[in-house]
Formats: structure tokens, sequence, C-alpha cells
């Protein structure tokens, strides 16, 4: 067996004793104390040592090799020489020091020439064996150093670039900070736990008005971080206002602090202005609009004015359109009482029972045109009167037809349409079900209730029992069948509206916009 093939049966063999000679050789020399490696640890070191070693021992010209001339790192094949350059770069990363871990490479050395030693074999085999091992070992040293200078680089490199990157940021900071001063808003920065944790000028303003009791001092005096403001007890409600939306951005109409109303505006981002924080955060921006609530409250109640005046004119023409006839001019005023109340049961938003109560009146507008001798006349109409008492339906709606106005537009409808039968088989257009709008629907009801209700030229007052059957009989077939139902679930309710409707005073719907209450 050649002497190569001795060597590296030997050390093949031997793992266990070059384990424990070496954590002997680190024990007695005070290496091991650093580290908290365990037996099997030391073992599979000394296993990667040795697999180098055979590995140098294998080389065909491992016999024309020279371990004393100095030679460059690349002489050797990686296979032999890997296992340094990899214990080399863990040691690094775990900030073992070099002259520490080259130390250990010293315990190695000596484990593995004392047992070269032990070999059976010549002086000079023994000795040129031995002078391998210094060459290995050598080279794993220098290969540490290498890899540590290379691993340090690199290290001072990303040093270099957290550095610049903090010094961009802290600028970045400073510039966002200088122009956050600028804005002449209040403005506060919010960490993720509702905290307010920055703020400009006129943000300490407003948070001085909290905290501190003498106007001798300056709202600079309030510190955030002592203080701990929530923006939650400075903006009531403010996490249902930033949950109500799930983009970045929101605007909230109105918030109002110690008695001054402001527009808000927020955005969410990660990060603080002030604080690193991952999770989100918010900007919060305030704009004060005294000045426009004020305007808009002037605006609203002069539209308020306006449009009193209008439903004062409607009620005042219907008024007079009814007096032709012997009839009252309250009949105008029970269909709008009626009517918007069906309506308010119905569902109806605040804004169409108002639209139903005011247009109402016009419903007969279009009995203008028709002959006062058929208007009034005491017994049934022929066919060739009720023919031209039913042209007033469209002549209603050529009157009223034209006007920008919703108001004139909706009563345009009730007027051409409150004459049409939900079965199809009224006038003058025969639509039915849902074809025909749902103001005409309730104003028809509204409208054969009074007719029914009260006495005309023509005809007495019926009787409420009989009024309530005939809305019975004509349900699904005249008229809307849930309108109509509700009308009989209601109908005493009703009847004395009916009776009251002098009294009737319709809710008020349209309050100041909604800024007032800001205000």
């Amino acid at each position: 067996m050649s002497i190569t093939e001795k060597a590296k049966k030997l050390i093949t063999d031997s793992t266990d004793i070059l384990t424990d000679n070496v954590i002997t050789l680190g024990n007695q020399y005070g290496y091991i104390a650093y580290t908290s490696n365990t037996s099997a640890a030391w073992r599979e070191s000394i296993v990667g040592v040795s697999k180098g070693l055979n590995t140098l021992l294998s080389s065909d010209k491992v016999h024309t090799l020279d371990p004393n001339i100095r030679m460059e790192l690349n002489d050797w094949d990686e296979e032999i020489t890997a296992y340094f350059s990899d214990r080399a770069i863990v040691h690094q990363k775990r900030a073992i020091e070099l002259y520490m871990y080259t130390g250990l490479l010293k315990h190695y050395r000596q484990a593995y020439i004392t047992l070269i030693q032990s070999l059976d074999a010549s002086h000079d085999d023994i000795n040129w064996l031995i002078s391998l091992i210094h060459g290995y070992f050598d080279r794993g040293e220098a290969i540490t150093c290498y890899e540590y200078q290379k691993l340090s680089s690199n290290s001072n490199q990303e040093l270099e670039e957290i550095k610049r990157s903090h010094r961009e940021v802290l600028n970045n900071k400073n510039q966002l900070l200088s122009i956050i001063e600028s804005i002449d808003q209040p403005l506060f920065g919010v960490d993720n736990q509702g905290y307010i944790r920055h703020a400009n000028g006129l943000g300490h303003k407003i948070l001085s008005l909290q905290s501190l009791e003498g106007d001798n001092q300056n709202y600079w005096d309030v510190n955030l971080d002592d203080k701990e403001f929530n923006v939650n007890k400075l903006i009531p409600d403010f996490n249902t206002i930033s949950d109500s939306d799930k983009t970045n951005k929101h605007l909230y109409n109105i918030v109002n602090i110690h008695g001054t109303p402001y527009e808000l505006y927020f955005y969410k981002y990660k990060g603080m202005v002030r604080y690193r924080d991952e999770h989100d955060s918010i900007i919060v921006m305030l704009r004060e609009i005294s000045s426009l609530v004020a305007y808009e409250n002037q605006l609203e109640s002069e539209r308020q004015k306006r449009f009193a005046e209008k439903q004062e004119i409607i009620q005042v023409l219907g008024d007079i359109l009814e007096n032709r006839s012997d009839e009252t001019g309250l009949h105008v005023r029970r269909v709008a009482c009626v009517a918007s109340k069906l309506g308010m049961l119905y569902g109806l938003s605040h804004e169409e029972v108002t639209t139903i109560y005011t247009a109402s009146p016009l419903h007969d507008v279009g009995k203008i045109a028709v002959p006062d001798a058929i208007l009034n006349k005491a017994g049934r109409l022929t066919k060739e009167e009720f023919e031209v008492v039913k042209k007033h339906s469209e002549v209603g709606r050529n009157l009223l037809q034209g006007s920008d106005s919703h108001l004139m537009q909706m009563a345009c409808i009730i007027a051409h349409e409150h004459h049409e039968k939900w079965d199809g088989n009224g006038y003058p257009c025969g639509k039915a079900g849902e074809e025909i709008h749902i103001f005409a629907r309730i104003v028809a009801i509204a409208d054969v209730f009074d007719a029914l209700l009260s006495k005309r030229p023509y005809k007495n007052a019926w009787a409420k029992e009989e009024v309530l059957q005939e809305f019975i009989d004509q349900k699904g077939k005249h008229f809307d069948p849930e309108l109509t139902q509700l009308l009989i679930d209601n109908f005493e309710e009703l009847a004395h509206l009916h009776k009251e409707a002098n009294e009737f005073n319709l809710p008020q719907i349209h309050q100041l916009h909604a800024i007032n209450y800001a205000a």
C-alpha cells in the first residue's frame, strides 16, 4: 500500500481521535469557551477538513507538489480547499474574529500532525506527509484571511450604502417637515394607534385649546409625547370616518372642533412623518370653513324661502281652479295632504313627499279648458261631455311641460297620468301598472278618496264604509294594489286627515344644509 493510501486510511479511521484531540487543544488554549458547539459539530468539522486533505492525497500531482513554496490561491483545486472557504464565511458572519478562527485552525493542524506521526512509515515519508499537512493548512489560513477580507469589504460597502440612504431619508424628512410647517392649514401626523405624533404650527394651536389653561402660554409648549393626544378625542368618530373608505385618500365633508367647522382630508400610508411604523399611519389636514358655512346657510335659507313662495303660488293657483266649481278650494289641499301621507307610508324620501305635496294641487290644472256648464253640471255627464272632461289631462300636460323646474316636471306628470288605471283601462294613454308614475298612482288614490268622501254637484258624500269597500273592490283594477292596501290598513287615519286637512302641516323636509349642523 502506498504512503498516500496509508495516510488516507489512517485519517478516515481516526475521525473520533482527531475530534477528541481538537476539543482537548481547544479547551487547553481557551478557544472552546467562546463557542457553543457540541461534540457532533466538532466531529462534522473534522470530517470536512479530512475530506479536503484526502482529496489532496488522491491527486495525481501530489508527489510533485512542494508545500513549502508559496503558491497562488487558485493553484489547488477548489474541491481541496472548499471547506476552508465555506467555514470562513460562516465564522465571519457569526462575528468571530479572524485571529480567533485562525487560532482554531492551528489546533486542527496540530491534531493532524500528531496523528500522522503515529503512522507506521519511514522517516522521510512521515516528514513529507507533515510538510503536505503544513501546506494544506497554510493554504487554508490564506483562504480564510481572503474570505474575511472580502466579506469585511462588502460589509463596509453595505454600511456606507446604509449611511448614504439614511442621509437621503433625513434630508427628505427635513424637506417634508419644512413643507408641512409652511402649509397654512392645521395638519397632524397620526400613528396606527390613533395618537398624534406630529403637528404643524396651526395644528399645535388647535391642540393647545385642549391642554393649556392660561392665555399667556405659547401653544408650542404642547408636548405631543407627554400629552398623548388621540385623534378620536380631537375629532369625534374619526375611526368611523377613516374606515368608511377603503381607498387611501378620503374627504369627509364636515367635522366640528371646539365649535369651529372644518373640512377634513386624510391620507393613509406606511410609516410616520416622525416615527418608523410598519403599519398604516395617517396624515390629517383640516380646512376651516366658517365663512363657507355661513354662505351655504344663507343660500339654503334663500332657497327655502323661494321654495315656500313657489308652494304658496301653486296652492293659490289650485284654489283658484277649484273655485270655478261649487266645491271649495279645500279639495286640492285635501288631495295634497292624503297624497303626501300615503307617500310617507309607501316609503318615499322626504324630498319626494315634499314634491308630491307641492305639485299635486296642479293635478286638475287642465280643467281650465272645461266649460263651466260641464264642470258644474248637477246631473250625470253625457258621453260627449265626458270626452270633453277627459281632455283636461292632456291640457294640463301641455300647460306644464317645457319647464326646467323639477317640481313643474313632476306636476306635469301628475296632471297627465292621474286618471290612468292599474289595469290599463284609464285615460289618456291607457298606461298600466308601473308604467304609471308613482306620483300619479298616489294622487289617483288621493283624488278619488276625496271625491267619494266629499259632496259634489252631482252626488252626496259617501259613507266611510262605502268608500272603504270601493277601494277594496278596485284594488289591482283601478288602483295600485300595494298603495291601495296601505290606504285600507290606515283608512281611519287617512279619513281623519281628510276631515282635518285645513289644519295639516307637512313636516319640515328641507332643513338647512348638513353643513349647518357643524356650525
